[in-house]
């Protein structure tokens, strides 16, 4: 870990997830989503999982997805934000994705919904979780891909030109789909799938993207970022600018949201 590029700051994220916790029901439209998507693949699996971890829960909404397939018994909730964990009341842990701390082979499940994409060592992440599988146990994860805020990107980055004459990354990157089997290959799975789908959601206003951005908790986090807050001008700016090139004859801007799907099984011991 210590060699691996820190795109991410991890103690950012867990501050924006700490200041979205208290009111993350009224944002978490698209998370429920996720979650909605993850359980209809777990739904295709013909066996249940009596030990199932689940990372990034984002108050356990993957978790009341999943208890309704009727596949799961035993879930561990984890977050990097204890504060983001403050309304379970079920089993749950404190966990950073980067450093898992749970014995080899301890769960024949193991899920993360819309949080992957903040975690820098994917690879070591997806080893790790690798170990804590139990042969013929199942990974299940998605999370926002490359083509996710194409928009917002644009906007910001155009707004930002015109105005100040440089640009600040305002966007956190995010990983691309054909990436996505070579890692879980790296990791070491077998049986893998990899598959991503669009969400678009419409906006009135453009700022109200903002607002829900930061209202789940999902700003930008990268560690080489400007400091200093967008000026009111750049983001006036960026708004026209929205509006201009996305919006719709019926007033109405789009924001994409790339969802990547990634599953694998780790092989039994008797193949």
């Amino acid at each position: 870990m210590n060699n691996i590029q820190k795109v991410f700051d991890r103690k950012s994220l867990r501050l924006h997830r700490d200041r979205a916790s208290a009111k993350i029901y009224e944002y978490d439209f698209l998370f429920k989503v996720l979650a909605e998507r993850l359980s209809d693949k777990l739904l295709d699996v013909k066996r249940s999982f009596s030990m199932v971890l689940e990372l990034g829960c984002h108050q356990q909404i993957l978790g009341a997805a999943l208890q309704s397939t009727g596949k799961v018994k035993n879930i561990i909730s984890c977050d990097i934000s204890e504060k983001m964990m403050s309304g379970i009341n079920s089993e749950k842990a404190v966990v950073d994705e980067e450093f898992i701390p749970f014995s080899k082979q301890s769960f024949d499940l193991v899920l993360s919904s819309g949080s992957f994409h903040w975690v820098n060592d994917a690879p070591g992440s997806l080893i790790q979780i690798r170990n804590i599988i139990r042969p013929d146990g199942l990974i299940l994860i998605n999370f926002f891909g490359g083509r996710t805020l194409c928009e917002l990107r644009y906007c910001l980055v155009s707004a930002e030109e015109q105005i100040r004459g440089g640009v600040t990354q305002r966007v956190s990157p995010f990983a691309d789909v054909k990436d996505a089997g070579q890692l879980m290959q790296r990791a070491g799975f077998s049986s893998i799938v990899t598959d991503s789908e669009e969400v678009v959601i419409r906006y009135q206003e453009p700022i109200n993207l903002m607002y829900d951005l930061r209202g789940m908790g999902e700003t930008n986090a990268i560690s080489e970022r400007s400091k200093h807050f967008t000026s009111s001008a750049v983001i006036k700016r960026a708004c026209e600018i929205y509006v201009d090139q996305f919006g719709d004859y019926e007033g109405l801007s789009k924001a994409t949201f790339e969802i990547i799907t990634m599953t694998g099984w780790v092989e039994s011991n008797a193949k």
